[in-house]
């Protein structure tokens, strides 16, 4: 148990409040991990409404194109084209607030629809 603390501490996911008593919170980068890792494996029952995000960012900001598209991946939304992805998953809020965080909202959009296709 002290080795995983101490892994989580040294990833900057924990902070530790009082070492004493093994007070310990976590860090904004351990919250963002939480809220992920939660959409992606918490199953729950489908709303029956698609989530479609659609971007065409630009080639100078490859970089950040490439991350939209990991985490998009590690959420399990499906390719349907190369730049459009879907899921059954009810994460829209937490896209938008990722894409504003990283400054694409004016490349991206998402789209929430109970028909596709």
């Amino acid at each position: 148990l002290a080795l995983a603390f101490k892994r989580l501490r040294e990833n900057g996911l924990v902070e530790f409040i009082d070492d004493k008593k093994i007070i310990f919170r976590l860090t904004d980068k351990g919250k963002d991990k939480a809220l992920w890792t939660k959409i992606r494996f918490v199953d729950e029952k489908w709303d029956g409404k698609w989530r479609l995000v659609i971007w065409d960012i630009p080639e100078k900001r490859k970089l950040i194109r490439e991350m939209l598209r990991s985490k998009l991946k590690y959420l399990g939304f499906i390719q349907f084209q190369k730049s459009v992805w879907g899921s059954k998953k009810n994460c829209a809020k937490e896209l938008r607030e990722f894409i504003t965080k990283v400054g694409i909202g004016n490349w991206v959009m998402i789209i929430e629809s109970e028909h596709i296709g």
